[in-house]
């Protein structure tokens, strides 16, 4: 797996030690990729491979086969015993040696022994067609743990998205606390001020409207949290009542590579494009094995017994040969993986495009991100002084009700525009890196 070093930019710094006290996003973005439950469940199943890749292998190991028969006739009972072992060589060479002990009640007793030596050519022999089952395992495995890698970025995104859900809901759930006591102040404030004829009856409805709109906005974010923090909680394999505090997330300067290196960084870092290369070389591969179908099938043999008490020495060595005359069916499935290779390699043509676009999209949505929080940080002040305006004169007659009302709400709007542009910042920046192929470090 990649190392895990490029999700620091949006963190405290520290170690991973889980804390009951307090939970940092690092410390959370590991602990969702260690014991999140669905993605544990993929690790597993991305056992098969890896085990499919090792019985691969064990056509290469030396194979040991002992042998034991009694055999009884009519003038005499025998027994034999033998050994052999046999390796394949990369190439398609069968290296096999027997050891064979005879024994008989009238007749003489021994051994044999005997070496043989197999060489296919053309269609079964050479390194690409004798490793087939390997390389074809090899390919599922690296297969396969892209898949997890990709698993893996995608829940790093969604841990992101829900822990700052999170943090941002609770500081917004704040926020409308406090929004609801200025309401319910200016309220009781109107209703001071009916009792000195200087408020109308319209000016109350509408203070209570307000302190009762806030009350409502309470509430919905109080329920947003809650669902929020149970889906963080299940990102986490956990359940909400095992759920630690949560640490503020901060925003660091951080060095964002240009567009033209982000676009180099994305096509040597995404695993979709890996995947792409990898589909076309295996396509290649399979069509130059379909290819061999049309070829003779021809093997050199040699063997060798030395004289042992009860046989001569003698040798052989000689060469078999043969060929499929109906070759229709081969060609056929020749085109079959022709057109696959084709497939394969408009599919890289197709990611390619896809990564350019993501690139140039993710990068400018980042940098739009940074011109739209300084902006929510501005209106957040514009907003708070008008309100504090308003508040200011509005005792002596010379901002109404309603023009009250309206400077609290815009400063509580600019407030939770405010919130909502971190939030974006912070998604932002991890989907960017994501897009680059780099969320969980450099290949």
């Amino acid at each position: 797996m990649k190392c895990w070093n490029a999700v620091a930019f949006l963190v405290f710094a520290g170690g991973f030690l889980y804390s009951e006290e307090s939970l940092s996003l690092e410390q959370a973005i590991e602990i969702s990729i260690q014991e999140n439950l669905s993605l544990t469940a993929s690790k597993l199943r991305a056992l098969f491979p890896e085990l499919q890749k090792e019985i691969a292998e064990e056509e290469f190991a030396w194979k040991f086969q002992p042998r034991f028969r009694i055999e009884t006739r009519e003038d005499e009972n025998e027994a034999r015993a033998q050994v052999v072992a046999e390796k394949r060589g990369s190439y398609g060479t069968v290296f096999r040696a027997r050891a064979e002990w005879i024994e008989r009640e009238t007749r003489e007793s021994g051994g044999i022994a005997e070496l043989r030596t197999e060489q296919p050519l053309f269609r079964r022999g050479g390194k690409r067609f004798t490793r087939r089952n390997l390389d074809r395992a090899a390919y599922q495995r690296s297969t396969s743990r892209r898949r997890i890698e990709q698993e893996t970025e995608a829940l790093v995104v969604r841990v992101v998205e829900a822990f700052t859900s999170v943090i941002y809901g609770r500081e917004l759930e704040k926020q409308e606390v406090a929004s609801l006591a200025r309401a319910d102040e200016l309220w009781r404030l109107v209703k001071i001020r009916k009792r000195q004829g200087r408020a109308t009856r319209v000016d109350v409805l509408e203070m209570d409207l307000l302190r009762r709109q806030a009350a409502l906005r309470l509430e919905r974010i109080t329920e947003t949290n809650i669902q929020t923090q149970g889906l963080l909680a299940e990102l986490l394999g956990r359940v909400p009542e095992q759920m630690p505090p949560l640490e503020n997330v901060e925003l660091p300067e951080e060095d964002i590579p240009d567009l033209k290196r982000s676009e180099t960084l994305a096509r040597e870092n995404r695993l979709d494009r890996e995947q792409a290369l990898a589909d076309y070389a295996e396509a290649r591969r399979q069509l130059s094995l379909q290819e061999r179908e049309i070829y003779p099938d021809v093997t050199l043999v040699a063997t060798y017994r030395p004289e042992t008490t009860i046989e001569e020495e003698n040798w052989f060595a000689g060469i078999t040969a043969g060929r499929d005359l109906d070759v229709q069916v081969s060609k056929l499935e020749i085109q079959q993986e022709e057109a696959s290779v084709r497939a394969a390699l408009s599919r890289l043509a197709s990611v390619e495009l896809q990564i350019s676009r993501e690139v140039r999209d993710a990068h400018s949505q980042l940098r739009t991100s940074e011109r739209e929080l300084e902006l929510a940080a501005d209106q957040v002040t514009l907003s708070e002084e008008r309100y504090r305006l308003a508040r200011g004169l509005y005792p002596s007659g010379r901002v109404d009700a309603q023009g009250l009302r309206d400077a609290e709400e815009e400063w509580a709007r600019s407030q939770t525009a405010y919130k909502d542009a971190v939030l974006e910042r912070v998604r932002t920046r991890y989907r960017f890196w994501n897009t680059l192929g780099m969320l969980l470090g450099e290949t």
